[in-house]
């Protein structure tokens, strides 16, 4: 416009231009077009341009994207359970409207979604989500990982794992703690101790935060996300997750809850249900920023 007033048609040409210069995606959908932040002239971090003065308007967006023929067979399995599906999201941001305050959000914090096969992460600052990325290793590989060492089924793994597991043990007492595999299977007289337990877990889990603190420094954030990490999933619930994290990270690190529910509710304290929760705040259209 002659007077340098930026309208909403300049912000969604400035949308256009960002979507176009993307490199072809190759069978892969965007299902989130998210701002990050607005940059009139040179001022930047802004988060609403119409109707500031400014020559120039730009852009920073982030596009969350879906292999195609999964997000395809995905619609399809939850049609055919007899359920319509009225829009996809991705994990990360159905967690973090049930997980993460504003105020964690606003001051920078790194979500970590420890699932049964994915670690997902996802850093937001000033409000907004900056990146995610999710590597194929999760809680899932921690179980398989115990079946091998020990040579026992991955249903007592797994109930060994849940009942038993531990990551950033103090070895001399959980030397002394046995663990009975005849607690479990009846036909695996195997004894071990929690240690020898925790030794197996903690490689794994060494591996995962690897990966996670590789990503930090690739995003230039290591080190520097005041609210820390928000742990949540099923892999969340390992006892010394927490101070593991603290201590591979060098960040403040806590288990996610459900800020949505009532304190009173089940699952409001069970960090595995904050994206079905989330999914279903998102349905509901309420967006409740603590």
């Amino acid at each position: 416009r002659a007077d340098g007033e930026i309208s909403e048609q300049d912000r969604e040409r400035a949308h256009a231009a960002a979507k176009a210069s993307l490199p072809a995606l190759n069978n892969r959908e965007i299902i989130h077009e998210l701002v990050v932040q607005y940059t009139v002239d040179k001022e930047t971090g802004l988060k609403q341009p119409v109707g500031m003065i400014g020559n120039r308007l730009e852009a920073q967006m982030l596009y969350i994207t879906a292999f195609s023929p999964h997000l395809r067979n995905l619609v399809r399995a939850v049609e055919a359970a007899g359920i319509t599906v009225e829009d996809v999201v991705a994990s990360s941001l159905a967690a973090s409207y049930a997980t993460l305050s504003k105020h964690q959000r606003e001051i920078g914090v790194l979500h970590l979604d420890l699932g049964g096969e994915t670690a997902t992460c996802s850093v937001f600052e000033e409000g907004a989500l900056q990146s995610v990325q999710v590597f194929p290793v999760g809680a899932v590989h921690i179980t398989n990982d115990i079946a091998i060492r020990f040579q026992i089924p991955l249903e007592v793994a797994e109930a060994v794992k849940c009942s038993r597991g531990t990551v950033a043990a103090e070895e001399s007492a959980a030397r002394r703690d046995a663990i009975r595999f005849a607690d479990f299977t009846s036909d695996i007289p195997t004894v071990i101790s929690r240690w020898d337990l925790a030794e197996v877990m903690e490689a794994r889990t060494a591996d995962i935060f690897e990966l996670v603190e590789k990503y930090l420094r690739r995003t230039g954030r290591a080190g520097l996300l005041p609210s820390g990490a928000v742990l949540t999933g099923g892999g969340a619930h390992v006892p010394g997750m927490v101070e593991f994290s603290r201590k591979s990270l060098r960040l403040p690190a806590e288990l996610g809850f459900n800020r949505v529910l009532d304190a009173s509710h089940e699952l409001a304290r069970d960090p595995a249900w904050v994206t079905a929760v989330g999914l279903a705040q998102w349905g509901s259209g309420i967006q409740k920023q603590n």
